[in-house]
């Protein structure tokens, strides 16, 4: 697959992998992280799309969409944790 092909798919498939981010952030209760989830969301399609190799994967876009899900579970994973852990810091006590 050539650059530019890699371009055309990931123009074609980022308002998906956008929407799917936000939509999944929404429904696992990160609303704070929405804008962050939605920049994973980009980040997850271009790896998934730099992973496809045409000689081993049949289909650029079914594998795409399926490596994209695999990446973005990863990310959403880091940020409950995030929300499940989080310390709050005390500045004042620090001056």
């Amino acid at each position: 697959m050539s650059e530019q092909e890699k371009l055309e798919l990931y123009e074609r498939l980022e308002p998906w992998a956008v929407d799917v981010g936000r939509r999944v952030a929404v429904r696992a209760g990160e609303h704070r992280w929405v804008e962050d989830i939605e920049q994973e969301a980009r980040l997850a399609l271009w790896v998934a799309i730099q992973a496809y190799d045409p000689a081993r994967h049949d289909g650029a876009e079914r594998f795409v969409r399926w490596k994209f899900q695999m990446q973005l579970k990863l990310a959403l994973r880091r940020y409950v944790r995030w929300d499940d852990h989080e310390i709050p810091l005390d500045f004042q006590s620090v001056e």
